[in-house]
């Protein structure tokens, strides 16, 4: 019997090249060698299928940025290595697969979206909070309206699909966006920390 995993990792790549509703449950067992009523077997249909998918990227998402908060130095690093995620996991999205989601499975979408969006805020609080502990953020902001803010931010890129331009693939884009965004917070002690993290993260980028 053919895991669900692997289901759902094929189903996961061909919606993201081709979209959602253009793939169908026979694309799918075609494309993985097996009948469709094997499919049904795992599943019970497409629209169990694509919760499922979004189920999934929520908590490799989830463990993804767990992982850069356990694995980080200082709050600058971690909300450094945090945006460069976000970025890259927006950048992955395709605009088609995203339009058939608010399209023909909205209610599916809005919850996931807001799924994100809490999990995001989650991740942003507590880095502001534990920066200013350190004395690498300024004491004067509130962690949860910049937060929120932030996280505003980076929905508005997506739904103006700006990511999928060529430009906006560009590092120096994605590089100065970060910037103005962190030279907000920082404090005169986290300065060198921001200069550090910020060239690696360029560096990075340029790979």
């Amino acid at each position: 019997m053919i895991e669900k995993n692997q289901i759902i990792e094929k189903s996961t790549g061909l919606m993201r090249s081709f979209g959602i509703k253009s793939i169908s449950m026979d694309d799918i067992s075609s494309s993985l060698g097996i009948s469709k009523r094997t499919l049904y077997q795992v599943v019970t249909d497409k629209n169990q299928l694509i919760v499922q998918i979004l189920e999934s990227e929520y908590f490799k998402a989830k463990n993804n940025l767990t992982n850069i908060s356990e694995q980080s130095n200082n709050p600058v690093e971690e909300l450094i290595r945090i945006n460069l995620f976000m970025v890259k996991f927006i950048q992955a999205m395709n605009p088609v697969a995203v339009y058939d989601l608010t399209k023909y499975y909205a209610e599916l979408y809005e919850h996931w979206r807001l799924e994100f969006h809490d999990l995001f805020m989650v991740m942003i609080r507590a880095n502001i909070k534990n920066g200013k502990l350190e004395g690498l953020y300024r004491n004067d902001i509130n962690e949860e309206v910049i937060a929120q803010l932030h996280a505003e931010r980076i929905e508005k890129l997506k739904e103006e699909n700006m990511f999928w331009g060529a430009e906006a693939k560009s590092a120096e884009t994605i590089k100065e966006m970060t910037t103005y965004y962190l030279r907000g917070l920082i404090t005169d002690k986290g300065e060198p920390l921001l200069n550090k993290y910020l060239q690696e993260f360029s560096n990075y980028l340029n790979e």
